[in-house]
């Protein structure tokens, strides 16, 4: 479930590179997201610490 969650969370990240990559999403299609992503814990720490620390 973990995993499920951090994948999800870095859903958004995952977008804007796919994006910025010139990749175009299928109509219908919000979000890139991958299980793979979710294993990356130090991504999410690094995301969660740009989130809460004050800018």
């Amino acid at each position: 479930i973990i995993m499920l969650f951090i994948a999800t969370t870095l859903a958004p990240i995952h977008t804007s590179m796919a994006i910025a990559g010139g990749f175009v999403l299928p109509e219908g299609v919000a979000m890139i997201s991958t299980e793979d992503m979710g294993t990356h814990l130090l991504a999410f720490i690094i995301w969660l610490g740009a989130h809460i620390l004050p800018h």
